[in-house]
């Protein structure tokens, strides 16, 4: 085998295990933290298009720009436009895109917000793009260690991303599609003191309500 031959047998070989990647640089979602989330790309083993496979996200200090954690994420079913565009990020915590809108139940790839209400900045990913009902996402709440931790609750049976946060009852509110005449109203209420969630209440609305 000549030696250029081996060159491009060797490139090829590295383009095809490593796959495409998306790499986003958030200075502007944390008043702590500068965000790395990079997705990987890779061919769908059912259609041969490019999807998501793996996602890390690195958490790095605003003072001395040094990792704290770095998380990598095997999402599930994710459409070729997710972790297209950086541009796919609203934060909580600093306002940027808050007011942006979400089609779909889709709020964005990247999110920073402080889901358990304790003051500390929390951020979830987008791990599915779903089906009628929206994206789902998973949920990393920091504890008072300063780590990120996956939350079960809001990941498993919370899933989509809350449209309403309401404060000072510590509940997390998502309206999701049902079917053509309504969506279900579902809200999740936090015990701080127990440091668990329960889902409080579920209502069917009629569109238009």
């Amino acid at each position: 085998m000549t030696r250029p031959l081996l060159l491009i047998l060797t490139i090829t070989t590295a383009t095809t295990i490593s796959g495409v990647a998306q790499t986003c640089r958030y200075h502007d979602l944390s008043k702590k933290y500068n965000y790395v989330v990079t997705a990987v790309k890779m061919k769908d083993a059912d259609d041969e298009q490019p999807r998501v496979k793996k996602i890390t996200v690195q958490i790095k200090s605003k003072v001395n720009k040094k990792q704290i954690q770095r998380i990598t994420i095997a999402p599930e079913y994710l459409y070729q436009t997710a972790f297209q565009s950086c541009a796919a990020a609203r934060s909580y915590i600093t306002g940027k895109n808050k007011n942006a809108e979400a089609d779909d139940n889709d709020y964005g790839d990247f999110i920073a917000a402080d889901f358990n209400f304790d003051n500390r900045e929390d951020f979830a990913v987008k791990r599915d793009s779903g089906g009628n009902g929206g994206a789902f996402y998973e949920y990393y709440i920091q504890n008072k260690r300063g780590t990120f931790v996956k939350d079960s609750f809001l990941t498993d049976v919370m899933g989509y991303f809350p449209g309403t946060f309401d404060r000072r009852r510590q509940r997390l509110i998502t309206y999701i599609h049902a079917n053509v005449a309504g969506y279900n109203e579902n809200i999740y209420k936090y015990n701080s003191t127990t440091g668990k969630w329960i889902l409080f209440k579920q209502t069917y609305r009629k569109a238009g309500q």
